[in-house]
């Protein structure tokens, strides 16, 4: 493990029972050509809100609201001189817009909730995605 970190942030958009998943370009540094939500480093003095706010607008030209509770937490060792990536992922409500990617990404999709389980995910993220569904899950059982 590295003696330094970087802080990254995850958003998981929903709406209408769907998260966004885009397929991350060839050329990134961490997960190439993988599956994930909406991911990158804070910059620095950024709150995890506004960062993910700000990248999701980069990445996909979506605006989002992120909830205030984190739900999940991730880590990247990336060793060898390089900073290890401690991540929160928050979910992260659709507002507006219309899904237009950036060059950091190959493709998206938008895949129920219900269905997380057919789409190879990012292993650090996997308990995100499971928390979310068992949320989804619970919230339509006690509202049919």
């Amino acid at each position: 493990m590295s003696a330094r970190f970087s802080v990254g942030v995850a958003g998981l958009v929903v709406r209408d029972g769907a998260v966004l998943l885009l397929k991350r370009a060839a050329t990134k540094s961490y997960w190439p050509g993988e599956w994930a939500p909406v991911t990158d480093k804070l910059e620095a003095c950024e709150s995890p809100e506004a960062g993910l706010r700000r990248e999701v607008r980069e990445e996909t030209r979506l605006t989002v609201d992120v909830e205030a509770d984190p739900i999940g937490t991730w880590h990247i060792p990336n060793g060898a001189g390089q900073d290890d990536l401690i991540g929160i992922t928050f979910v992260c409500p659709y507002v507006s817009g219309r899904v237009l990617l950036s060059d950091e990404h190959d493709a998206h999709e938008w895949v129920a909730i219900r269905d997380l389980g057919r789409v190879p995910l990012v292993a650090p993220l996997r308990p995100a995605f499971e928390r979310l569904k068992a949320l989804f899950t619970m919230a339509r059982e006690l509202n049919p």
